[in-house]
């Protein structure tokens, strides 16, 4: 496949605000490096790691790391982005969203975080982005996305979820609702005609076999939601474990939309195939033919059969 032009505006980068807002005054910024050989490009979107070298006041040498994500694609691509909204969606949890929760939990003497420091340019680039902490830095790495979690990451993420979840409720107990573009989500009746091209209307049956109970996951992550709510001091009406249980129940939709639509697109391999009229078929065709998502499903599918999720 032939490889994708790097964006003209790369060599043009300017990150004072970033730096200023992460070191102290009167430092002097030596030199801003986009690392061109790390640039990713993942279907609508690039992401160009940046190292930025800056002289402090005692005349040491400090290096700072940034990572940008910028809509990048064909216009088809550039289209959907748009109609989604995904970057300004992005943005606000970025750059408010998630501050405020992280604030909620400083205000009680708990240092929680959600995700890296977010941070703007100091010029439009022409392109939607975000510009974000590069948590490599911090000896961060993603997680085999193919494999998924062990048992141990996977509490250590619901633990966060119920940090999140807990904080995200005092948050509207006291500032009021979050903005339409964040609680309607993307499957909306407004971007049926987007969405509609991501659907597959084949059928999938798999063979019924045991699968293993999840129960004490949904208990660890009631338990964790429970000690923040208190230690944030909600003052609303605590859940009880089972009302837990019966909002994934009656949920179920929630569930399919997770195993029909991101579960496929995190388990494919990396699709990369010229963008024309026939891309939506063709990564269409490879999301759901991946033999690790299939494998996936035989598990997956009769657990959400034996709890009526996909009725």
């Amino acid at each position: 496949m032939k490889v994708p032009k790097i964006p003209d505006w790369v060599s043009s980068l300017s990150l004072n605000q970033a730096v200023q807002s992460v070191v102290e005054d009167g430092v002097q910024i030596t030199s801003v490096m986009p690392s061109v050989h790390l640039i990713q490009f993942c279907k609508c979107t690039v992401l160009v790691p940046i190292q930025v070298k800056v002289q402090l006041q005692e005349y040491t040498m400090k290096k700072l790391f940034f990572l940008l994500k910028a809509q990048h694609g064909s216009d088809i691509q550039a289209m959907v982005m748009n109609q989604l909204k995904m970057f300004q969606r992005e943005h606000q949890v970025y750059h408010s969203v998630l501050p405020k929760l992280e604030e909620l939990y400083r205000e009680v003497g708990k240092k929680v975080t959600f995700g890296p420091r977010a941070f703007r340019l100091d010029y439009s680039i022409g392109v939607q982005y975000v510009l974000l902490e590069d948590l490599k830095s911090k000896a961060y790495k993603n997680v085999e996305r193919q494999a998924g979690f062990n048992k141990l990451c996977l509490k250590q993420v619901l633990k966060k979820l119920a940090q999140f979840h807990a904080a995200s409720a005092v948050c509207v107990e006291k500032h009021g609702a979050f903005s339409n573009l964040l609680v309607n989500g993307v499957y909306t009746k407004a971007n049926e005609s987007v969405l509609q091209e991501l659907n597959d209307p084949e059928i999938f049956l798999f063979q019924r076999h045991k699968t293993s109970p999840v129960d004490n996951m949904v208990q660890y992550y009631f338990y964790h939601l429970l000690d923040n709510l208190k230690a944030l001091n909600f003052r609303g009406s605590l859940p009880q474990l089972q009302h837990i249980r019966d909002a994934l129940n009656k949920n179920g939709l929630a569930a399919y939309v997770v195993v029909t639509r991101a579960l496929p697109i995190t388990m494919m391999n990396q699709f990369e195939d010229e963008v024309n009229e026939r891309y939506a078929s063709k990564m269409k065709c490879a999301m759901f033919t991946s033999r690790k998502y299939i494998q996936a499903m035989k598990d997956i599918l009769p657990w959400m059969e034996e709890r009526s999720l996909l009725n």
